[in-house]
């Protein structure tokens, strides 16, 4: 079951913050999470809310199998994200 990935404005916002390596590491990440859930290191925070891990970045997704979209949410470093 393939998804649509969401990158809200300010999202990508942030991510335009952070080096290229780091940038491209996080569009990786995102690519895929197409495949929900295969591969990934998710753990479910909510009813749709779920948290993935990526080094020492945190991306807080709402997934809407219904639709199959997944939408970010939050992207941060691990000490700095609260959900």
């Amino acid at each position: 079951m393939t998804f649509s990935v969401i990158v809200p404005k300010r999202i990508s916002k942030k991510l335009r913050k952070y080096s290229a390596d780091l940038q491209n590491k996080l569009l990786r990440k995102f690519d895929e999470l197409i495949d929900f859930p295969k591969g990934l290191d998710i753990k479910k925070i909510g009813k749709i809310t779920y948290r993935v891990r990526t080094g020492d970045f945190r991306i807080i997704l709402d997934v809407y199998f219904d639709r199959r979209v997944i939408e970010v949410v939050k992207l941060d470093v691990r000490g700095r994200i609260h959900y």
